[in-house]
C-alpha cells in the first residue's frame, strides 16, 4: 500500500480545509516545495497535489507552485484541481506530472472517453462523496449521482486509479470508516486510493491489513501537518516493513 502525502495549494500556500470548507482554511507553509522536500526525505515516492482554487473556480490557479514542485524532480506527482480541458491534461503531463486527476469532468462522458483513450494509463478519477452522493466543483455542488451509479458508468473507461474521498471525514482527524471502505473496495471497478479521516498509525495498520487487492493507497494530510502521524513510520507500516 502506498501513502500519498497531501499538498493542498491555495494562493500559493500549503493549506488544509475541514470537510472542504474554504472558510475553515489553515495555512501550514508558504513554501510548497519545502513541504514536498520534507516528505521526500521521510521516504515518500509520491505526493498528492491539489489546486483548491482551481477545483472551485474551474481553471488551474496555482501553476507556479506546481512548477516549483515539479522542478525538484524528487517525487512522483499526482495533480488535480481545475483540470477541465484536454489541453490541461496534455500540458500537465508534458510538464512532468506523473498522474493527472480529473474531478468534475468525470460527469462529461464525451470528454472522459477522449482523454481516457489518449492518456488512460496516466489518469486518476476523483470521486468525492458526501454521504453516498458525489460532489463536484471543489465540493461546492452535488453531482446528483450515487456511488454505485458512478462505478457502473465508469467501468468501460481505461483508467488507472480512482481517488475516493469521504468528505464528511476529510480534515477532521476522526479516523477512517472501515466498514464503508470495505464495501467500497468490494464494488469498485478500479484500484482505489482512499482519502479522508486518517488520524493515527492504527488507521494505517487497519488499511494495510485489508485483504483487497483493490486498495492502492491512502492520502494523508492533516494528521501529518498536525504531527499526529510520522510519515517515515507510516510508510514502513504501509509497505509491510514494520507492524
Amino acid at each position: 500500500m502506498e501513502i500519498y502525502p497531501a499538498v493542498d495549494l491555495y494562493q500559493g500556500k500549503v493549506v488544509r480545509l475541514e470537510r472542504g470548507d474554504y472558510q475553515k482554511c489553515k495555512v501550514y507553509s508558504d513554501r510548497p516545495s519545502e513541504i514536498v522536500k520534507r516528505w521526500v526525505e521521510a521516504g515518500t515516492r509520491w505526493v498528492h497535489v491539489v489546486d483548491l482554487e482551481g477545483a472551485r473556480d474551474g481553471e488551474i490557479k496555482n501553476g507556479s507552485a506546481l512548477d516549483e514542485i515539479l522542478s525538484q524532480k524528487k517525487a512522483k506527482v499526482q495533480f488535480g484541481g481545475g483540470v477541465r480541458r484536454e489541453s490541461d491534461v496534455d500540458r500537465l503531463l508534458q510538464a512532468g506530472v506523473e498522474r493527472v486527476i480529473l474531478g468534475s469532468k468525470i460527469l462529461d462522458p464525451a470528454f472522459l472517453k477522449r482523454v481516457s483513450e489518449a492518456h488512460g494509463d496516466r489518469l486518476a478519477l476523483s470521486l468525492d462523496f458526501r454521504g453516498e452522493e458525489i460532489q463536484v466543483e471543489g465540493w461546492m455542488r452535488s453531482g446528483g449521482k450515487k456511488m454505485d451509479e458512478v462505478f457502473e458508468e465508469l467501468r468501460p473507461y481505461r483508467i488507472q486509479r480512482l481517488i475516493v474521498t469521504d468528505i464528511e471525514r476529510d480534515g477532521t482527524l476522526t479516523g477512517i470508516n472501515l466498514e464503508k471502505i470495505k464495501r467500497l473496495l468490494e464494488t469498485s471497478p478500479f484500484p482505489v486510493i482512499l482519502s479522508g479521516g486518517v488520524a493515527s498509525l492504527e488507521d494505517i495498520r487497519q488499511l494495510a491489513s485489508l485483504p483487497s487487492n483493490r486498495l492502492d493507497g491512502v492520502i494523508v494530510g492533516k494528521a501529518l501537518y498536525e504531527n499526529r502521524l510520522d510519515l517515515k513510520t507510516s510508510l514502513q507500516v504501509a509497505r509491510g516493513e514494520k507492524h
